[in-house]
Formats: structure tokens, C-alpha cells, sequence
């Protein structure tokens, strides 16, 4: 597989060199980073003449903010996938940023090992939420507690249609991992013993043929936004 091409739009230089350096290392020749953009005019300027597979892009900025530079990029090179790198006061901003056309959202604490999956994630097409964050990013896109709540009662059914022998209790399990809860928290919703929701889990990783709740946020995030556009399509 052909390297993915990455530009990095970040104003703290440090940071941004730094992360180029544990790209470049981490990801054994799979991760190219191309250049570096210190504002989102720069980070337009550098995507046109680059034409990078992947973007990492900060919000707060001087002189123009990722959100905007989002949304000029995807106009003009529509094929550039954009993750947003940024930090958990921004949540807000992130919003702004996916609904511009932003295909990801990752926090600046994640581990090397994780943000190259991110970003091959992103390169390959899929929609990807950080795990510390899950579904609570999707609240705040659809903060209207009646869409929430149908949002639930269609995305449930929808898990068991698509994952064969899952059960109602597992779907809401699968649901409520989703939405970046713990096990403790799923077994006081549920009003089960921590032990159960753990051995739900063990269950549900082996119908879904993952291995850990990263994939399985993934997954799900994945489902709601095709389930999202559906709906939009009528």
C-alpha cells in the first residue's frame, strides 16, 4: 500500500513538528506527512498545491479558523479527507467543523498508535469519532432530546438486522458503549451487575469480530451516520 499523504495545520510549531516526527517514525512507511500549516489560510493555500490524502487540522487559529478552512478545502479539493485535531473544550467548534465536511474528530492526548488508525481510517473512507468522545459529539449535533431518543429506537433495530444472533439486551449494551460510557455507568442504566455488561461485551466483540471498544465506537458511529443519511435522502 502507497503511503498516506498527511498535512499537518496546527499554530503551535512545536507541536506540529513534533507530531510530523511521530508520524513519520510510528507508522512504519505508512504515514507520508507532506507539509505543515500554522492557520487555515495557510492550511487552504497548502491543500491545493499539495493535494494531501489526509489533513490534520486544529480549530483555534489565527487568521482563519479550522472551521472555515474545512469548509473551503472540501469545495476545492474534495477528495482530501479532514480529521480534526484538537482538544476537549473545543467539542462545540468540532461540531461546526464536521457539519463543514470534516470527516473525524480526534483529541491532541491520543496515543500515537491510535491517531494512525484514525487517520487510515478516515484515508479508506470511514467516519471516525475518538473514543473518549463517542457518541457524546453526536449528542451535541443532535441535541434535541425527542430526534435522541428516536435516534436510539432506529439505530437498535438497525444493530439487530445487520449483526446476526445479537440480542436486544447486547444492542442496547452496543448502543451504550457508544456513547463513551462505562461499564460501571451501562450496568446502573441497565440495572445489571458490572460483571454482566463485561460479559455482554465478550459476547459482542466475538459477533462482531472486533476485539476492543475503540472498534466497536467506530462501528456504531459509523452505522448512525449511514442510518443519518438514509433519512436525509427520504
Amino acid at each position: 500500500m502507497e503511503s498516506i499523504e498527511v498535512l499537518i495545520v496546527d499554530d503551535q510549531h512545536l507541536f506540529a513538528e513534533s507530531l510530523s516526527f511521530v508520524l513519520q517514525n510510528d507508522s512504519d512507511g505508512r504515514i507520508d506527512v507532506v507539509g505543515v500549516a500554522r492557520n487555515g489560510e495557510e492550511a487552504v493555500a497548502r491543500a491545493q498545491e499539495l493535494n494531501p490524502d489526509v489533513i490534520l487540522m486544529d480549530i483555534r487559529m489565527p487568521v482563519m479558523d479550522g472551521v472555515e478552512a474545512t469548509g473551503i478545502i472540501r469545495q476545492r479539493c474534495p477528495k482530501t479527507k479532514i480529521l480534526i485535531l484538537t482538544t476537549f473544550d473545543d467539542d462545540e467548534l468540532a461540531v461546526e467543523a464536521l457539519n463543514h465536511g470534516a470527516t473525524g474528530y480526534v483529541i491532541k492526548e491520543v496515543d500515537a498508535s491510535d491517531l494512525i488508525l484514525s487517520i487510515e481510517a478516515v484515508y479508506k473512507g470511514a467516519f471516525y469519532i475518538s473514543p473518549s468522545v463517542g457518541f457524546k459529539l453526536l449528542d451535541l449535533m443532535h441535541p434535541d432530546q425527542e430526534r435522541a431518543r428516536k435516534e436510539k429506537e432506529t439505530l437498535i433495530p438497525e444493530l439487530l438486522l445487520k449483526v446476526p444472533g445479537l440480542t436486544h439486551r447486547e444492542a442496547e449494551i452496543v448502543y451504550l458503549t457508544a456513547k463513551a460510557m462505562t461499564n460501571a455507568e451501562i450496568a446502573d442504566s441497565l440495572s445489571i451487575a458490572e460483571k454482566t455488561v463485561k460479559n455482554h461485551l465478550f459476547s459482542i466483540f466475538d459477533k462482531l469480530g472486533i476485539h476492543n471498544r475503540l472498534s466497536l465506537i467506530n462501528f456504531v458511529s459509523s452505522m448512525n451516520q449511514r442510518i443519518l443519511a438514509r433519512d436525509e435522502r427520504g
